[in-house]
């Protein structure tokens, strides 16, 4: 049996048919009353360009204290940051993007597509819940998602949880946040305080923060881990399975391993827990 494959060149070495980059589609071919047939064993791979919206998604949601907030972002670049004075709102902007073929067909599939896209929405109840759709979420295509900038009030304190499931986050926490925890390919975090969860699944972490109390957690599946810490009381262990751990001289409490793969430090009183690990890269400490 013979297969017949139409391959796009760029799209050669990729380690997946169908990452980001290519469409993969059956191949057709026109029939004699003019309809189209699919063509056996054949598969056509084309070489995909990022199309986005012209317009802007907005929306808010009006917030009083102590009411968490959670922000889903199926595909994209988020960032978190603090809005204005005494705007007691949690607030988005988003662009929706998709990927289709770099000729004029795939330019209007795009455009439709993306009219037909549903803005990011809020929900909840006690707390309140912003998600934007995209990702191979049901009924889209794994390319779409949104580049998504979400505002908090200024005086935010209650919980933040943030999901990102393909994307950086970029995060600007508030001084009376009580706890943040963050799922994303990479996190980029500053001014974090208190309780802190922070997970990557593929990329970096670049945190600065000053954590407090028990459960505060740093990890990465892969990536290296740069820590920024303040002015705190914890007892840090720190483990990588492939580099090195490294602590500032000047914290003089500090033990590291032979092998430099794991270490313990402890600053103040120590009465907090940080557990910082890596499944590969350094894990390196600063003080801020």
């Amino acid at each position: 049996m013979n297969f017949m494959l139409k391959i796009a060149l760029p799209c050669l070495g990729l380690a997946a048919i169908g990452a980001t980059g290519c469409k993969v589609t059956e191949c057709t071919e026109t029939a004699p009353d003019g309809g189209t047939t699919k063509t056996e064993n054949c598969l056509k791979i084309q070489t995909t360009v990022e199309y986005r919206d012209t317009r802007s998604r907005a929306g808010g949601q009006a917030w009083t204290s102590g009411r968490s907030v959670s922000i889903t972002n199926y595909n994209g670049p988020l960032k978190v940051a603090l809005g204005n004075a005494a705007d007691e709102r949690v607030q988005f902007l988003g662009t929706a993007f998709t990927r289709e073929t770099n000729d004029a067909d795939g330019a209007q599939k795009a455009k439709d597509h993306l009219g037909a896209l549903a803005d990011p929405s809020f929900s909840g109840g006690e707390s309140i819940s912003l998600v934007a759709p995209g990702g191979g979420l049901a009924g889209y295509s794994p390319f779409d998602g949104y580049d998504l900038t979400v505002w908090l009030p200024p005086d935010f304190d209650a919980a933040l949880t943030v999901i990102n499931n393909n994307g950086t986050t970029m995060l600007y926490g508030a001084d009376g946040t009580t706890s943040t925890t963050v799922t994303s390919h990479e996190i980029i975090a500053t001014d974090l305080k208190r309780t802190i969860n922070l997970h990557s699944t593929v990329g970096d972490i670049d945190v600065g923060a000053v954590p407090s109390g028990p459960g505060n957690v740093v990890r990465t599946d892969l990536g290296k881990i740069t820590a920024r810490i303040g002015a705190a009381n914890l007892a840090i262990s720190a483990t990588t399975d492939s580099g090195i751990v490294t602590f500032p001289t000047a914290w003089t409490t500090q033990m590291v391993a032979a092998d430099k793969m794991s270490g313990t430090a402890t600053l103040g009183d120590g009465s907090g827990v940080l557990t910082v690990s890596t499944g590969g890269g350094n894990i390196s400490f600063f003080t801020q």
